[in-house]
C-alpha cells in the first residue's frame, strides 16, 4: 500500500468524507494563501487563544512529572506542545517566505530602476 492511501486510511479516522474530499481538491499554494488570510482574521485570535490554554495544560502536567519515572508521559507532553506549536510556525514561515518574495521583487524593480540597492543583495551602483 502507498503513503497517499496510508495517508487518506489515517486522516479519514479524524475527518469526515466531505472535508476529506475538499483538503484533496485543495492545492498547497491554496492553503498557504487561505492559512496567511487566516492570521490576520479574528479566527487567529481565537484558535491562538485555544492554543495557549493548551500549551498550559501540557506545560503544567511537565512541571510536575518525574523525568525518571515518568519519561513516556514527557516526551508525550513535549510532544503534544509541539503540534500545538506547529500550525504557528508554519504560518509564520509562510509570512516570512512572503516578505523574503517581496523583498527580493522590490531590490529587482530597484535593479532595474536605477536605484541603489541598500540590503546587500545584489549590485550596488
Amino acid at each position: 500500500m502507498n503513503i497517499k492511501n496510508n495517508n487518506k486510511k489515517f486522516t479519514s479516522l479524524y475527518f469526515n468524507k466531505e472535508l476529506i474530499k475538499a483538503m484533496d481538491e485543495m492545492t498547497d499554494s491554496e492553503m498557504q494563501d487561505l492559512l496567511k488570510e487566516l492570521t490576520d482574521s479574528k479566527y487567529w485570535v481565537a484558535i491562538s487563544r485555544y492554543v495557549q490554554s493548551r500549551l498550559m495544560v501540557a506545560n503544567g502536567s511537565l512541571a510536575t512529572l518525574d523525568p525518571f519515572k515518568e519519561p513516556t508521559n514527557i516526551a508525550r507532553a513535549q510532544g503534544i506542545m509541539s503540534g500545538l506549536m506547529d500550525l504557528q510556525s508554519m504560518t509564520d514561515a509562510i509570512k516570512e517566505s512572503i516578505k523574503v518574495a517581496e523583498k527580493k521583487a522590490q531590490a529587482k524593480v530597484e535593479v532595474s530602476e536605477g536605484k541603489p540597492v541598500e540590503d546587500g543583495e545584489g549590485p550596488m551602483y
